[in-house]
């Protein structure tokens, strides 16, 4: 009977663990995942959910209006994607690469981009 009761003890707290540790992404995964979504609305001109990606302290201090200038290319650019996610504790450094066309060059051209990402209230958000 004691070792049926330990038994499913044990049972139940790998169980819970199990279930606790399936959604846990390491940061750098949860990091690419935002930084793409991040990346996919404003290229699609989507700067009002673009901004959401930015942090409150930088949304405190910089209007929608300001962020918009600031990307007002951005929908021009082309496959752009996240090449690479580099992070230590509450900081990720990330790269983007994309192409884009130039008004003085026919084609297009390969260009990077390097963002950082910060983690504030277990969130990680643009600090642009």
């Amino acid at each position: 009977m004691k070792f049926q009761n330990l038994t499913s003890i044990v049972f139940m707290v790998l169980l819970i663990g199990g279930c606790a540790t399936v959604n846990n992404q390491p940061d750098d995964q949860v990091v690419k995942n935002r930084a793409q979504k991040w990346l996919d609305a404003v290229t699609d001109g989507d700067f009002e959910r673009a901004y959401k990606f930015a942090s409150p302290g930088y949304r405190d201090g910089v209007s929608l209006t300001r962020f918009k200038a600031k990307y007002l290319g951005a929908p021009n650019w082309q496959n752009a994607n996240v090449k690479k996610v580099t992070c230590e504790e509450s900081k990720c450094q990330v790269v983007i690469s994309f192409e884009y066309t130039s008004n003085f060059f026919k084609g297009t051209l390969p260009s990077h981009k390097n963002d950082t990402w910060i983690l504030v209230d277990s969130e990680w958000w643009l600090y642009p």
